[in-house]
């Protein structure tokens, strides 16, 4: 059995950096309070084991939240092992979504209802909820040789309470006044999908590591909001070839080869990266490595309302030099 708890405050001062973001309140203070269990059963050893646990939160956002997991493992034989999962998770609101901290802009001035002026903000929601996930996963893995291995997993998720900002819930006059958006828990949504990996082991130098995995989003929301988007905000397929060669034993060359599949306003891209190093003693390494070296630059999400713009990923290198004691 294994239990603890933990305690974390924070003390924040903002202070205002850009005329398109207000401040509300200067002083913000926040608390969080934990306590864990997780117990493990083996009917079996070696063969079947069951592991349930429950984290109990408080927070100053939502209060009370808990979220409990269970899980199996069943080996029928020595190279073989399924497993599965359930679990109960929570996102509670930062400290902008969940708070009357900032106005933020969101775009030109407009006129509105009762024929004035006013300028559209998004502002903090006190009242918001956590956002609650429902994960469901099972998975495979074949071991039938020291140098081949096969693992696979399904998953379902279930979210509910997502938060977003869609339509004017408060319209405050002035010269010109404000139209405030407030977060507020708008979406559910579900995600399905799966991956398979493979590794072997050609040589004893020589290891190689393939792998796919695919994503498919669903959002529901209030008419109006662009869930379509939304839901393809996350890429449908990735694929990915991994290769560490030991040219000596002191000599590694690690490279990976990577697929991303197209967002909905960001294209798919290839690209790979590179790592080489060398350990002249057990405790010191060097190591020179690029990044996206198939491309200048690429772009690896798109925009969301408090980021209007978002830059793209260069090419980079850099080297390291590691020092262990």
């Amino acid at each position: 059995t294994i239990w603890g708890g933990g305690f974390r405050h924070q003390t924040n001062r903002l202070s205002e950096t850009h005329p398109s973001i207000a401040i509300r309140n200067r002083r913000f203070n926040h608390s969080l309070v934990n306590i864990f269990a997780q117990h493990q059963i083996t009917p079996m050893p070696d063969r079947l084991a069951f592991t349930g646990g429950v984290k109990l939160e408080h927070n100053d956002f939502t209060g009370v939240e808990w979220q409990p997991s269970l899980r199996a493992k069943v080996k029928p034989s020595d190279s073989q092992t399924f497993w599965g999962a359930v679990s109960r998770s929570v996102r509670t609101p930062g400290g902008i979504e969940g708070a009357d901290l900032l106005a933020i802009d969101a775009g030109s001035p407009f006129t509105g209802p009762d024929g004035n002026l006013y300028v559209p903000k998004i502002v903090g929601n006190p009242n918001a909820n956590a956002e609650v996930l429902h994960a469901f996963e099972t998975g495979y893995r074949f071991h039938p040789t020291p140098r081949w291995q096969l693992d696979a997993a399904v998953f379902h998720n279930d979210y509910r309470d997502l938060i977003n900002v869609h339509g004017f819930t408060r319209f405050e006059p002035g010269n010109p006044g404000t139209a405030e958006m407030a977060f507020a828990n708008l979406l559910d949504a579900y995600s399905q999908g799966g991956e398979i990996a493979l590794t072997t082991a050609v040589s004893d130098e020589l290891r190689l590591t393939a792998s796919y995995s695919f994503l498919y989003v669903n959002v529901s929301g209030p008419p109006g909001l662009d869930t379509a988007n939304l839901s393809r905000g996350s890429p449908r397929h990735q694929a990915a070839l991994r290769s560490s060669f030991d040219f000596t034993t002191r000599a590694t060359a690690d490279a990976q080869f990577r697929f991303v599949d197209n967002l909905f306003n960001t294209r798919s891209y290839l690209t790979a990266d590179l790592r080489l190093a060398y350990r002249p003693t057990e405790w010191i390494e060097f190591s020179l490595v690029g990044q996206n070296l198939f491309g200048s630059q690429h772009r690896e999400r798109g925009s969301e309302p408090l980021l209007p713009s978002t830059s793209e990923v260069p090419r980079g290198f850099y080297g390291k030099l590691s020092w262990s004691f």
